[in-house]
């Protein structure tokens, strides 16, 4: 993605949208949030999309070229995510990316 903020809204019909939007952290740009929206704004979270990540010891963000994570908001009254999936690069793109 490009410096700037990106954005998909995506009409549902109903008077909702599916948006996507890329954290604006620039130390977290990597995250794109999905979620719900009316025309008033943000509703609803539905899953955090990114590159694993992993600190050191300075508590600095270091990307996961392999792993990727979804953090799933499955219960739409909390305000943490409820399933934390890891999905490992297919090993023929881990072959392409580190040849």
């Amino acid at each position: 993605m490009s410096e700037q903020n990106e954005k998909i809204l995506i009409d549902l019909g109903n008077g909702f949208s599916l948006y996507a939007e890329q954290n604006t952290d620039p130390e977290y740009s990597k995250e794109i949030f999905l979620g719900i929206r009316d025309w008033c704004g943000w509703i609803q979270d539905l899953a955090i999309v990114r590159p694993a990540y992993i600190y050191d010891n300075e508590f600095n963000v270091h990307w996961m070229n392999e792993v990727f994570e979804v953090l799933v908001y499955g219960n739409g009254d909390e305000e943490d995510y409820t399933e934390r999936f890891a999905i490992t690069l297919r090993s023929d793109l881990q072959e392409e990316n580190n040849g």
